[in-house]
């Protein structure tokens, strides 16, 4: 199995392993990834892809978002989604992702890495995120608060980067219409 940073030559095969992974959510976590993109929101540099045999296993993708302090507002990331094609999961490839996912994020300025940890997937995020601390609020619109996770990146400062946490707008819509 090879990890790579995501090629534009990877969308069909990046959709269909979000179509598989999701379920009956595949489609609009598909059009998720579409939206992220159209609006600049991706970091490209931080999607991935697990490829074996020429072909796509799993992919993580990395946007941004927003942490709105009392005095100022800062760029995240957020982790969404990670997907895994069902014929491969409990393998690994999940957590190889989010460790390519991880170490990229390390490099980066921003303070916090999010994501929000569904309950089948949250034994891959909990060697890397942690619970919300208290300085920081869920974003209105998670589909479960208590499924909120940060990893605290070298740039994080307590005092400093403290606040709400803000979903870009087509996480928000999404949401929304779950």
């Amino acid at each position: 199995m090879q990890i790579r940073v995501a090629r534009p030559e990877d969308t069909e095969g990046i959709d269909r392993v979000v179509r598989g992974a999701f379920e009956e959510e595949g489609e609009v976590v598909r059009d998720l990834v579409h939206a992220l993109q159209v609006e600049s929101l991706q970091v490209g540099e931080l999607c991935f892809v697990a490829i074996a045999d020429r072909e796509i296993m799993g992919y993580v993708g990395m946007g941004s978002m927003a942490l709105s302090s009392p005095t100022d507002t800062f760029d995240i990331l957020m982790l969404t989604p990670l997907a895994v094609d069902p014929e491969f999961q409990g393998r690994g490839i999940g957590r190889a992702l989010v460790e390519a996912v991880v170490a990229g994020a390390e490099g980066r300025s921003e303070p916090l890495l999010h994501v929000e940890g569904w309950a089948d997937a949250r034994s891959v995020y909990a060697r890397y995120f942690v619970s919300l601390p208290p300085e920081l609020t869920p974003p209105p619109e998670a589909f479960m608060a208590e499924a909120c996770q940060v990893r605290m990146l070298p740039s994080f400062d307590p005092e400093l980067h403290r606040g709400h946490l803000i979903y870009p707008e087509p996480v928000r819509l999404l949401n929304h219409q779950a």
